[in-house]
């Protein structure tokens, strides 16, 4: 980090050397603009500068409401940036005509709210305080201002702003679901915002795709993007039925109220416990968070319910029988 705030200082130094003798010359500041303006290398040098300190003031929040990133989250952030850059290099040759330095300061102010909001979304679901929570708001508010500039001005003229736009919208998404995930506790209320959250993301998604076909050209790599949420949406759905299902079995298994749970490692106590039709028991509500994500026993990885249970109910707990026939 020292060697990062040395490099800043020069860098900095040699800015104001350059602006001073430039403003000995003329005795006049908009002169120092001008040149800046007029010389490619200079305002590719300031532009440099002000990158540098979009990084700074990025590492600057991070430490100052995570207290540093995690090797996890440095991954995850490693990850995501090698994927967000591919697809971006692919749509950005669509706006060949709008690139400029301007445009890429702006690129990199979105991939460093991409970064915090990446890094925002993996610590929510370890850290849950007053801390993180301003976090989560401040990116919201950064994000929700520059989508509504950008959005703004794509109405005003077609041009690489409707890029910015679709990526700051998808960011805010992104952490209001993060978000209001932190303060809900109810399992059907949780799957209700990840399918509006999913839904909105492929309306985005068909949005980007419709306006830049008709004022550019097709973009044919955002038919993976699509379809990718589609299929994730499609999932979802799925399994929030399968949860509903699931859950109306659960209540009518046999209730226990000895051993422990193999989930969270307590006893079961005033009839909480279930007992699935492989044997195994555990508490009701644990069942219930379980089969969020995967609808079979923690245990042995059977299937909590099978089509038979689905389709007549099972009420005993006990096993389907194996039909027999008789001569």
């Amino acid at each position: 980090m020292k060697y990062l705030f040395l490099y800043t200082a020069i860098h900095f130094i040699s800015l104001l050397i350059f602006s001073y003798r430039e403003y000995m010359v003329e005795e006049s500041v908009y002169s120092v603009f001008i040149r800046t303006t007029n010389n490619n290398g200079l305002h590719l040098f300031h532009a440099a500068f002000l990158i540098l300190l979009l990084f700074i003031s990025g590492k600057l929040l991070v430490s100052l409401f995570l207290d540093g990133i995690r090797s996890e989250e440095q991954s995850t952030i490693n990850d995501n940036c090698f994927m967000f850059l591919t697809d971006t290099l692919l749509i950005i040759s669509i706006f060949s005509e709008d690139i400029s330095i301007k445009n890429l300061i702006l690129f990199c102010y979105l991939l460093t709210l991409k970064c915090l909001a990446w890094v925002f979304s993996e610590r929510v679901t370890h850290q849950n305080d007053r801390m993180i929570v301003s976090f989560g708001v401040l990116i919201i508010v950064q994000s929700l201002t520059s989508f509504i500039l950008s959005l703004k001005s794509s109405f005003e003229e077609p041009n690489v702003q409707i890029l910015f736009t679709f990526e700051y919208g998808i960011v805010t998404l992104a952490c209001v679901k993060s978000l209001v995930s932190m303060f809900l506790e109810d399992s059907i209320k949780l799957f209700w915002v990840d399918i509006t959250f999913v839904s909105l993301k492929l309306v985005a998604h068909i949005s980007f795709f419709c306006f830049t076909t008709m004022h550019y050209r097709i973009p044919f790599n955002v038919f993976r993007e699509c379809f990718s949420t589609f299929k994730t949406l499609f999932k979802k759905i799925n399994n929030f039925r399968a949860f509903l299902k699931i859950s109306k079995y659960l209540e009518t298994c046999p209730k226990m109220s000895t051993g422990t749970c193999a989930i969270c490692t307590e006893d079961m106590e005033d009839e909480k416990g279930r007992i699935i039709k492989c044997k195994h028991s555990f508490h009701l509500e644990c069942l219930k968070r379980w089969v969020e994500q995967q609808q079979v026993c923690p245990i042995c990885r059977d299937v909590i319910m099978s089509k038979e249970n689905d389709n007549k109910g099972v009420t005993d707990g006990s096993l389907v029988g194996i039909p027999v026939s008789t001569a």
